[in-house]
């Protein structure tokens, strides 16, 4: 243990205008480890000193997590569910040598100290129930669980005991906004900002692994395609192992797809529930789902049902149909888009088809006739392998069902946002969104801004009507 010298590093330390002795100078020093050990000394004193109540103690404050530089004084929680145990475990420690520093009746809260040559200690007294426990341990654990959030702090402790001259009260009042920050992002863990966050990360991985699996796909095709030609049979085999693995690989790739695709649609029902009916999930549901997130998501999400929804409207039938309406006017388009994109790729396949059947056809010899015939045939595998026929009516479908959802949702409003009207609006339009298929990650970058100036028109036409 960091022994305290009396003349060194011991100060007088005034509560309230009592004096309390020597305690220590606000310093901020490196781990010790002995630090665990006086936690479990001290703890079990208080368990032997507080035998009329059921409580639970905790090590928490920098002290606790290992590694992080602190004040040498340790943090000790004491808490229990029965509100009438906490004033009589605060009585107790008086016999052990602490004295009562603060009342908080709203927590409520006892804070007890006791500074000596054997340790220093801080005991928070306080309902295990309270938003304040929860806090507290739930600030040592983001001390725990992020190691660059934990060197941040230890250096803002640091800067700030430089700064406030020996004044304690200077000192927690710089450590409270980084706290509160953090507990706050803690809280919105399962709020609407969150849910779209992992919504967008789950969709943008899905959209990404679509295109690896496409081109596996069209790696097998072009495999497929190119073993007409082949005539030598060691070169065959060779072309049917590749085949093999680009299959697997697909295979294991168009599975993971899927799965981040279905936890991206889970995300978005929920975003509808929440933030638009203002329905909250059960905690059980949110911790299910949340397990289910494995795509990465920042810290800070920022205002993100703001950006994605321009819907200001109290939650309510209303403001379903209008993010009903916003996202559909946007997946519309991105349909659309994506057909074009298809289609023009269907037609190069379609025109190259056309050009080798009149290549057949003009071919004057047996050996220009049968590369042509075999080039006409590799093009027609690869372009059923790939299925960009299927992409290509898929989008286009999809485009039209998206399309009359956002046609609906004007007959909606001029029913008055009914309920039943509006469940039924958002059950076809889950389904519409749930069965069409992902647009390329380009296509969104690409018509973003056309589509967000576009759509603030449209918004502006609506308030004037």
């Amino acid at each position: 243990m960091h022994v305290i010298d009396k003349d060194v590093s011991a100060c007088a330390v005034e509560i309230d205008g009592h004096r309390l002795g020597r305690g220590p100078v606000l310093a901020v020093t490196d781990y010790q480890s002995e630090w665990s050990t006086l936690f479990f000394e001290e703890s079990q004193a208080i368990a032997a000193a507080c035998k009329d109540g059921r409580f639970y103690v905790d090590h928490v404050g920098s002290t606790s997590v290992p590694g992080l530089a602190a004040k040498p004084i340790v943090d000790i929680l004491v808490s229990a569910a029965d509100i009438s145990v906490i004033e009589r475990v605060s009585e107790n420690l008086k016999a052990l040598g602490y004295t009562l520093s603060e009342v908080c009746q709203e927590v409520p809260r006892h804070f007890l100290i006791k500074y000596s040559c054997a340790g220093n200690f801080h005991v928070h007294v306080c309902s295990s129930e309270s938003a304040w426990y929860r806090g507290m341990v739930d600030f040592k654990h983001e001390l725990l669980r992020d190691s660059e959030f934990s060197r941040k702090y230890s250096e803002l402790k640091k800067k700030l005991v430089k700064s406030s001259s020996g004044d304690f009260n200077l000192y927690a009042k710089g450590k409270k906004d980084f706290i509160e920050r953090r507990l706050d992002l803690l809280n919105t863990e399962f709020s609407v900002s969150r849910l779209l966050a992992h919504q967008k990360a789950e969709s943008d991985r899905a959209r990404r692994l679509q295109i690896k699996a496409f081109i596996c796909q069209a790696a097998v095709a072009l495999i497929a395609a190119l073993s007409v030609f082949i005539s030598d049979h060691r070169a065959l085999y060779g072309a049917a192992l590749v085949g093999a693995l680009v299959t697997i690989v697909w295979a294991l790739t168009s599975r993971k797809q899927k799965r981040h695709r279905s936890i991206s649609d889970q995300a978005r029902r929920a975003v509808l529930l929440m933030g638009g009916l203002g329905i909250d999930l059960s905690p059980s549901y949110k911790i299910i789902m949340a397990d289910q997130f494995t795509a990465s998501v920042p810290e800070s999400v920022g205002c993100l049902e703001g950006e994605q929804f321009s819907s200001r409207t109290s939650p309510g039938c209303k403001r379903v149909c209008e993010m009903i309406e916003e996202s559909s006017y946007w997946m519309r388009d991105l349909q659309r888009s994506s057909a074009k994109a298809t289609g023009i790729l269907l037609a190069l396949l379609v025109g190259g088809s056309a050009a080798l059947c009149l290549t057949v056809v003009a071919a004057s010899d047996a050996e220009s006739t049968l590369l042509a015939a075999r080039s006409m045939i590799a093009v027609m595998i690869f372009s059923l392998s790939s299925d960009v026929l299927g992409q290509f009516l898929a989008h286009r479908a999809a485009a039209v069902q998206i399309d009359e959802i956002f046609k609906r949702v004007a007959l909606t409003s001029r029913h008055g946002h009914s309920e039943p009207d509006t469940l039924l609006l958002m059950s076809d339009y889950n389904v519409a969104i749930d069965s069409a298929p992902l647009s390329p990650p380009w296509t969104f970058g690409r018509r973003h801004k056309e589509l967000s100036r576009l759509w603030r028109a449209y918004v502006r036409e609506k308030m004037k009507m």
